[in-house]
C-alpha cells in the first residue's frame, strides 16, 4: 500500500510540473519581473538558462528605450559579460559623447575623454577640447596656460596661433616686468629668437641698459653701451646725466658748457645759468648735499684703520662703493669681515631700492659662475639678497657654511636663517655662531693679552672684539620668540649666554692688559664712534639741504637729494623747506 503512494506523488509531481505555465516572451508587459522570480526558485536548468537569457533582452531592450546614461551603465553592471554588452558600451559612449559635444565644456570633455580614451569618439572629442582649452587660452593671454595648450596638444589645429599669442605674452610680461626688466626683455628675446617683437624688445633693452647705466652714473658702461650702437641714445642719457651733476653741484662752468654745446640739454641749461649761484657757501653745501666721496680709494693694511675706511664708505652712501664693500666679506681677518658685512648691509639699506638692485644684480651676475669658495659665497649672499632673491641668498649661505664655517659665513647664515629659514634650523645656525664665536675667542686670547716678553697685539684684540661680536649676535637671535619656541630653545639659550659671558670675560681680560699699555681703545668705544660718524654725516647734509632751500639754485641739489638720500632727516628738512614755498605759490595761484 505505501508503495502504491509513493508511486502516487511522484506522478504527481510530475504531472505538476508538466503543467507549470510557460516563460513570457521578453517583450511582454511584467516579463523581468516572471524571469526574475524563475531565477530566484532555480538559476540551474535550461528553464534557468532561458530565463536568464529573457531577463538580458527584455533589461537591454528597457535600456535601448530609456536611452540614458544610468539605464545602460546599470545593465553593464548587471550583466558585463552578456551578449549585449558590446552593443550597450557602444551606446553608451556615444551618448556620453553627444552630452559632452552638447555641453562643449572642458569639464564635459575631459570628463568624457576620461571614461572613454580609445572610444571610437575619442579622437573628435580630443579635438573639441584642444578647440575649447585653446580658446580659454587665448582668452587668458596667460604664458603658462599658452605652454600648457602648446605641450598638451602638440599636433593639434591652431598651433600657429599658440605660438603667436605666446610670442605677445612673453613680450607683454616683459614690458610689464617692473622687479627685472632687463632680464626680462633678455629672456623674452633667448626664448623667442624670431619673435615678432624682436626689434622692439632689444630697441627696449638698449634703453633699459642705458637709463640703468646713468641711474648707476657709471660713465664706463655708458661709454661700452656706446661702442655696441646705443650712442644716440647713450649721448643723450650722458648729457642729461651730466647736467643733473653740474646743476646738483653748483657748477656753473660745467652748465655753461652744456649750454654753448647745442645737445638735447643746452636749453634746459642755458635756462639754468642765470640763477646758478656758486658762491663758495653754497658750493660747500651742494657738495656735503652730493653725497660725496671719500678722497682716498685705497684701503689701507691696518685691519681697524682699514673696518673704518670701510664703515666710512657706507655713511657716504656711495653705490659705487658696494662692490669694494662686499670684496671685503673675504678678508681672513674676521674682524674686518664683519666691518664689511655691516657696512654692505648699511649702504644696501639705505641707497634707493632701484639703484641697489641694479647695482647688486650685476654685481652677482659676474661673481655667481665663479662662486665656490665659502667667502665668495657669502658675499654672492649679500649682493643676491639686495638683487631682490633672499631663496638665493639664502642658499648661498648654507652652501657656504657647508663648505667652510668661517666667521662670516657662520654669521650670515645665522641671520639669514632666522629671517627666512625654519626655526629648527635657525636654532642649531645660531648655537653654530656661538661655538664658533668661542672656538675664535679661545684662538686669540693669548696674543691679544700678550705677555711679559712681548705687549698686547692689537690685531689678535681685534679678533676678540670679532668673536664678542659674532657670540651678541648668536645670544640675540636665541631670544627671539620663533626661537624659544622651539624643542631645545631655552637650553640653547642658555648656552649662548654662558658662551657671551666667556667671550666678554676673555675680551676683558684683554683690554685691561691693553688699557695699562695705552695701545688700545675698547671694543664699545669703537662701535660708538662709528654710530656718531654716522649721524655726523646725516647732520651735515640736513644743514646742506637747509641752506640749498634758500637759493634759488640749490633746487637741482635737493631733488636730487629727494630722490637718492635715503637718511629721514634730509627727507624731512626738504620736505620742511619746500612746504612754505608751496604754500607761496598757492596763495600767488589764489590772487
Amino acid at each position: 500500500m505505501r508503495h502504491s503512494l509513493r508511486i502516487l506523488s511522484l506522478a504527481t509531481i510530475g504531472a505538476l510540473l508538466s503543467c507549470r505555465a510557460s516563460l513570457p516572451p521578453a517583450n511582454a508587459p511584467g516579463a523581468s519581473d516572471a524571469y526574475r522570480a524563475e531565477l530566484a526558485r532555480s538559476n540551474k536548468g535550461e528553464r534557468a538558462t532561458a530565463a536568464r537569457q529573457g531577463l538580458e533582452k527584455a533589461e537591454v531592450d528597457a535600456a535601448k528605450r530609456q536611452h540614458t546614461v544610468l539605464a545602460y551603465r546599470h545593465f553593464l553592471s548587471e550583466f558585463p559579460t552578456s551578449q549585449y554588452s558590446d552593443e550597450v558600451r557602444s551606446r553608451l559612449e556615444a551618448l556620453r559623447f553627444a552630452e559632452a559635444d552638447q555641453a562643449g565644456t572642458e569639464l564635459a570633455l575631459t570628463g568624457f575623454l576620461a571614461d572613454e580614451p580609445n572610444g571610437p569618439h575619442a579622437a573628435e572629442a580630443w579635438e573639441k577640447l584642444a578647440r575649447v582649452k585653446l580658446a580659454a587660452a587665448l582668452a587668458s593671454g596667460s604664458e603658462d596656460s599658452l605652454r600648457a595648450w602648446l605641450a598638451g596638444f602638440p599636433r593639434a589645429a591652431g598651433r600657429d596661433t599658440a605660438l603667436a599669442a605666446l610670442d605677445e605674452a612673453q613680450f607683454a610680461g616683459a614690458v610689464s616686468n617692473a622687479e627685472d626688466p632687463g632680464e626680462a626683455l633678455r629672456h623674452y628675446l633667448a626664448q623667442r629668437p624670431d619673435g615678432r617683437h624682436r626689434t622692439e624688445a632689444q630697441a627696449l633693452l638698449i634703453q633699459h641698459d642705458v637709463d640703468e647705466a646713468a641711474l648707476l652714473e657709471d660713465d664706463g658702461r655708458l661709454s661700452l653701451l656706446a661702442r655696441q650702437g646705443a650712442e644716440v641714445a647713450v649721448t643723450r642719457a650722458a648729457e642729461k646725466l651730466e647736467l643733473r651733476r653740474a646743476a646738483a653741484r653748483l657748477d656753473r662752468d660745467a652748465v655753461a658748457r652744456l649750454a654753448h654745446a647745442g645737445g638735447a640739454t643746452a636749453a634746459d641749461a642755458t635756462a639754468l645759468l642765470p640763477v646758478l649761484d656758486n658762491s663758495a657757501a653754497l658750493k660747500a653745501a651742494a657738495s656735503d648735499l652730493f653725497l660725496p666721496q671719500p678722497s682716498d680709494d685705497e684701503l689701507p693694511a691696518d685691519a681697524a684703520e682699514r673696518a673704518a675706511q670701510l664703515r666710512a664708505w657706507a655713511v657716504a652712501l656711495d653705490g659705487r662703493r658696494l662692490s669694494a664693500l662686499t670684496a671685503e666679506i673675504r678678508s681672513k681677518r674676521a674682524f674686518v669681515a664683519f666691518e664689511a658685512l655691516g657696512a654692505s648691509e648699511e649702504l644696501i639699506a639705505r641707497l634707493p631700492i632701484r639703484e641697489v638692485r641694479a647695482r647688486a644684480a650685476i654685481l652677482a651676475d659676474v661673481l655667481r659662475p665663479k662662486a665656490q669658495a665659502a667667502a665668495l659665497l657669502v658675499q654672492l649672499s649679500v649682493l643676491e639678497e639686495a638683487a631682490g632673491k633672499p631663496a638665493a641668498a639664502l642658499a648661498d649661505a648654507r652652501a657656504a657654511v657647508g663648505r667652510d664655517a668661517t666667521p662670516a659665513a657662520a654669521l650670515r647664515a645665522a641671520r639669514l636663517e632666522a629671517t627666512l629659514g625654519e626655526p629648527a634650523v635657525a636654532m642649531l645656525a645660531a648655537r653654530a655662531l656661538a661655538a664658533r664665536a668661542e672656538a675664535m675667542s679661545e684662538l686669540h686670547l693669548d696674543s691679544a693679552r700678550g705677555s711679559a716678553e712681548r705687549p698686547p697685539d692689537a690685531a689678535g684684540l681685534l679678533e676678540l672684539c670679532a668673536s664678542f661680536r659674532a657670540a651678541r649676535e648668536a645670544e640675540r637671535l636665541l631670544q627671539s620668540k620663533e626661537l624659544a619656541a622651539e624643542p631645545g630653545g631655552k637650553e640653547a639659550r642658555e648656552q649662548a649666554q654662558r658662551v657671551l659671558g666667556r667671550v666678554a670675560g676673555r675680551l676683558d681680560e684683554a683690554e685691561r692688559v691693553a688699557f695699562s699699555s695705552r695701545r688700545w681703545t675698547s671694543c664699545a668705544k669703537r662701535e660708538e664712534l662709528v654710530v656718531e660718524a654716522g649721524r655726523a654725516a646725516v647732520a651735515r647734509r640736513v644743514e646742506a639741504a637747509r641752506k640749498l632751500a634758500r637759493a634759488p639754485s640749490g633746487a637741482a641739489a635737493l631733488e636730487r637729494a629727494r630722490q637718492r638720500d635715503p637718511a629721514v632727516e634730509v627727507q624731512q628738512a626738504i620736505a620742511a623747506q619746500a612746504a612754505p614755498e608751496a604754500a607761496r605759490a598757492e596763495a600767488r595761484a589764489v590772487r
